[in-house]
């Protein structure tokens, strides 16, 4: 129990009796034992969660890098896949030169055919006239002489077989390119066919690849999350370790709460605040408003200054001490049953002890310098 704890009890005693003492000690050391089971347990749950989150953190973790993995295999098929399409669309290139080289050759060979067979018509149409009786008299009355009707006779049959030579040929070369035309529409065919099967595979694939980045990603996230949360936890633990060894170390969280006083000083001058500093003379609030400013001065008794703050928007306030800033304590415990406490941090020591400069804590008008060592008691920090 702290010195300021014990001469508290001291003025106490004086005005309670003996069993008022009595009762008061057995209070003090119930808050102490209460205290630090309260503390235990509540460090036994968060250390279970930590545990349970890091087990959840590690089984993350793990489904990230297998998704990570697949997606990484995932890719491989990928490039795989596209290769063999670069090859396999390469050779649909060559199949369909090959077939349009074959469809003009056709064609040439079709227009060659009308040509030669057109001739070939009128050739015959020549022949069947000359064959004719009134043709083969007036062929022989032109002629000079029956060798020169033979000749021409026999020239004309020679260019007629000939043409009719050339006509067979071209139909065989027509039939052959349409062979070949139809054996390369079957070639382009299936090769259009593989190339559409892995551009299928392909899309299936990087389809596949993304949804595995997109697991591998989330599930980072959650993995940070998680993390995050540990950390806090652990933080949460470090704090109450603090306080517990704090309630251990002095005399119960309400030993806790009072601390050490470190140094006192004498009634500040001058007696009042210059402004704003309008609240009463020795008063907790008052020596707080000589050392910032205070907005809402005079308004609030120290337990409403968050929410004064909160009100006005001045400042901004949180749960985590800081050198420069006030602090606002509930009411009991240590502080003022009804009206709470306010002081000004002047060093801060670690997240759950720190050094306030204050009035009216050992006495009206008295300031003093006191080391805390719990944030049992504090409503907040208004970072002003």
């Amino acid at each position: 129990m702290s010195q300021n704890k014990a001469s508290r009890c001291l003025r106490l005693s004086a005005q309670l009796g003996l069993f008022g003492v009595a009762g008061l000690a057995a209070s003090l050391f119930a808050t102490s034992d209460v205290g630090a089971s309260s503390l235990g347990q509540q460090i036994a749950q968060l250390q279970a969660q930590q545990s349970s989150l890091s087990s959840q953190l590690a089984s993350v973790r793990g489904q990230a890098s297998q998704a990570g993995q697949q997606a990484a295999a995932t890719q491989q098929q990928v490039k795989v896949t596209l290769s063999q399409l670069a090859q396999e669309q390469q050779q649909l290139n060559r199949a369909n030169a090959a077939l349009a080289t074959t469809n003009d050759q056709i064609a040439v060979e079709q227009a060659q055919i009308v040509v030669d067979r057109s001739q070939l018509a009128t050739l015959v149409t020549q022949m069947y006239q000359h064959g004719s009786a009134d043709n083969l008299s007036t062929a022989i009355a032109d002629s000079s002489g029956i060798a020169q009707f033979v000749d021409s006779t026999l020239q004309l049959q020679t260019v007629g077989q000939q043409f009719s030579t050339l006509t067979t040929q071209l139909l065989t070369e027509e039939a052959a390119l349409k062979t070949l035309q139809a054996s390369q529409v079957v070639q382009q065919e299936h090769v259009s066919s593989l190339v559409a099967g892995l551009q299928s595979r392909s899309a299936q694939l990087q389809s596949q690849e993304a949804s595995f980045n997109q697991q591998a990603s989330s599930l980072s996230g959650q993995a940070g999350q998680i993390a995050s949360q540990i950390q806090q936890v652990a933080s949460r633990i470090q704090t109450l370790q603090a306080e517990e060894i704090a309630v251990s170390n002095y005399g119960g969280s309400a030993g806790a709460e009072e601390g050490t006083i470190l140094a006192t000083y004498g009634p500040p001058s001058p007696p009042y605040g210059t402004s704003p500093d309008n609240y009463p003379w020795g008063q907790c609030t008052w020596f707080v408003a000589t050392q910032t400013s205070v907005p809402w001065a005079p308004m609030g008794n120290a337990d409403q200054w968050i929410s004064e703050d909160a009100s006005m928007g001045a400042y901004a306030w949180g749960t985590t001490p800081r050198a420069g800033s006030m602090v606002v304590f509930r009411p009991g415990g240590a502080y003022d049953p009804y009206y709470g406490h306010v002081a000004w941090v002047v060093a801060v020591i670690s997240p759950t002890t720190f050094i306030v400069k204050e009035a009216n804590f050992i006495g009206f008008g008295e300031v003093d310098e006191r080391e805390i060592y719990t944030l049992q008691g504090v409503e907040g920090f208004i970072y002003g």
